[in-house]
């Protein structure tokens, strides 16, 4: 019978240097053979890990593909010894799919909650100074609504794989951050890496265009540290309440259920915070070849704080060692037919033969006052930091060099959550981040139930304590407490129970100042062309011309099925303000592909011009409307 601990350290092959010893100099996470409900003695702890467990801990890996024994029983030993009126609202208006106007009403429906309360703005969260608050109603309904759209199956990221490995520091950046899993070069701390697409489901190929997710865990002694990225550096959105629909703007059509460039395409343009990203997504970077070659984006920005309480601002910069390597879209297409698991297969074959997968992490720093300076807002996750105005310092190295022993244990049900942070790493004043850091979690509790934290890949296994005073709830496999008082304060438990670290663990004070609103907080929207610079940069600066004709044909051929001209003409206004060169070479590329075609779309899309896109262009500042919930503006074909 293998017990949890076993398995993971097993998994992580960690050598146990910095795990807190017995008398024996047996390595103990936290645990001891003495447990007061879900409280651990430490000094209770000779002969806690013996047998195959403190073989796992001095190294001893077994094989990938072992058999484990008595595995129901196993998670059970383990945690004990580690873990202390429908017709009527649907009368009256339909939406006529062809035209994008209602009909039956003459009126434009209003928009409501479930329970029939009508709804004011729907794009922006209610928030002070990029700081969604709890009172917000309409954010939380819609985000709980969308975590449990799916059954079992994850809302987002469902196709994917995953490795074990560790993260290693080779500098020393102790002097900006206090987190432990930082604190000295030449450190190691067992990770479990997962990758994945994003917005389709688990029938989706690996090589098909998609963002890809990467996301990081780090079993540290001050408990787990996720880190969630992609492999872009922005998102397409800043605000949390256009979250859901962003997905599913990429997700199939709820009718058909085919893929649906309709809503792809006309998201898209009329959200203009999301031209960077779009960019990065028509590009060659939308299938990338394998899970290996990718870099890794939390595009978000975060605060470290060092030992004296000083903060600055960073973003991360995880660089694959192999370099970027992208399929073309022919390539792309080939592969997805021949090896839909292509990814899947490449990580699992380069472990299994001895290879490992690595990465370099990289920070940039801003300083309080070059946050404030910066020519767009640091803290709008639709924005990069561009390295040449910071630097990048780097920090260690990511291996992952361990496939997994049974994929639903290990992979399926990893949970991840970008409000796992240890001290010294803390948010910013960005409201998606601020929002993510609870949703994440909500949407593991739905998929796996409130005790996931007790499933070997998600357990705290080097965290130096760990007292939580949880209680309950289905799948519970500790002692629950025991006849502990199962509340805080209490002056009964014995020994005393823990109180916080209130020294370490505490966020740093910030003055927070705004108004209470339905409003962006990203000073980005207050210009328009801060939502075209970067996409400009990115398109004139970073492209080679192989890649901006890439972006042109990977553009034009879904560009050419979609069923409505006014989405097209849209979207290449949109292009037209990043660059026009970039609207004329997608229109060069279009043209050939709906020159016979026979659908009225297609016929009305022959007699689009560029110079029709630039006349419109010029006389809109966006081809929506932001301030009035990005409502379309009106178009000529």
């Amino acid at each position: 019978m293998e017990s949890s601990i076993s398995i993971i350290r097993r998994l992580t092959s960690f050598d146990g240097p910095q795990m807190t010893v017995d008398g024996a100099g047996n390595p103990i996470p936290w645990a001891s053979t003495t447990m007061r409900g879900n409280m651990v003695s430490h000094s209770d702890a000779a002969g806690a890990l013996a047998g195959s467990d403190a073989a796992a801990a001095n190294g001893s890996s077994g094989s990938t593909g072992s058999t484990v024994s008595g595995m129901v029983s196993s998670v059970h030993n383990a945690v004990h010894q580690v873990m202390g009126g429908v017709s009527l609202l649907t009368q009256g208006v339909t939406a006529d799919r062809s035209s994008g106007t209602p009909s039956g009403d003459k009126a434009r429906p209003i928009l409501t909650n479930d329970f029939g309360i009508p709804l004011a703005d729907c794009t922006h969260a209610l928030q002070i100074g990029g700081h969604p608050v709890v009172s917000d109603t309409v954010l939380f309904e819609k985000q709980q609504r969308f975590n449990r759209a799916k059954i079992v199956e994850r809302a987002v990221h469902a196709c994917g794989s995953g490795a074990f490995g560790y993260f290693e520091v080779t500098h020393d950046l102790t002097h900006l951050c206090k987190a432990g899993l930082f604190s000295a070069v030449g450190k190691r701390t067992p990770m479990f890496a997962r990758f994945s697409t994003v917005t389709y489901g688990k029938e989706f190929p690996d090589s098909a265009r998609n963002p890809r997710g990467l996301a990081w865990k780090f079993y540290t002694e001050e408990g787990v540290y996720d880190i969630l990225t992609v492999n872009f550096p922005s998102f397409f959105v800043r605000d949390p309440t256009m979250g859901p629909d962003t997905i599913r703007s990429q997700q199939r059509h709820p009718s058909s259920f085919k893929v649906d460039f309709d809503a792809t395409f006309d998201f898209m343009s009329l959200v203009p915070e999301s031209q960077l990203t779009n960019l990065w997504y028509w590009s060659d970077h939308g299938h990338p070849c394998g899970w290996r070659t990718m870099d890794s984006y939390p595009v978000h920005t975060f605060r470290w704080v060092n030992a004296a309480g000083e903060g600055v601002y960073v973003r991360y910069k995880i660089v694959a060692d192999a370099g970027i390597k992208n399929f073309t879209w022919p390539e792309a297409v080939r592969t997805c037919g021949e090896d839909p698991d292509f990814a899947k297969r490449d990580l699992w074959q380069h472990i299994e033969d001895g290879g490992a997968a690595t990465w370099t992490w990289y920070v940039q720093v801003m300083t309080d006052e070059q946050a404030a300076a910066y020519y767009v807002d640091p803290f709008d996750a639709t924005k990069r930091w561009n390295d040449k105005d910071c630097p990048l310092q780097q920090l260690g190295r990511i291996v992952i060099n361990r496939n997994p022993e049974n994929y639903h244990r290990d992979v399926e049900q990893a949970a991840f959550s970008p409000g796992r942070l240890v001290p010294g790493i803390e948010p910013s004043p960005d409201p998606l981040l601020q929002w993510r850091l609870t949703f994440y979690h909500d949407a593991q509790l739905y998929r796996l139930g409130v005790n996931y934290h007790q499933i070997p890949v998600n357990c705290p296994f080097m965290s130096k304590q760990l007292h939580s005073n949880s209680r309950d709830g289905a799948m519970r496999l500790d002692t629950n407490g025991g006849a502990e008082a199962h509340y805080y304060p209490n002056s009964f438990t014995v020994p005393p129970a823990p109180t916080p670290d209130l020294e370490r663990a505490n966020w740093t004070a910030r003055h927070i100042k705004g108004v209470l609103a339905r409003t962006s907080a990203s000073r980005s929207s207050l210009k328009p062309d801060d939502d075209y610079i970067q996409a400009r940069e990115f398109f004139l600066g970073d492209m080679t011309d192989t890649d901006r004709q890439h972006l042109f044909t990977n553009t034009a051929f879904p560009l050419s099925r979609v069923s409505r001209p006014d989405i097209v003409v849209r979207y290449l206004i949109g292009m037209y303000k990043v660059h026009p060169t970039l609207a004329a070479g997608i229109l060069d590329a279009l043209q050939p592909l709906v020159a016979q075609g026979k659908d009225a779309a297609q016929k009305a899309a022959r007699s689009i011009t560029l110079e029709s896109i630039q006349r419109q262009a010029d006389s809109m500042p966006h081809a929506s409307i932001p301030e009035q919930g990005y409502i379309p503006r009106p178009v000529s074909v």
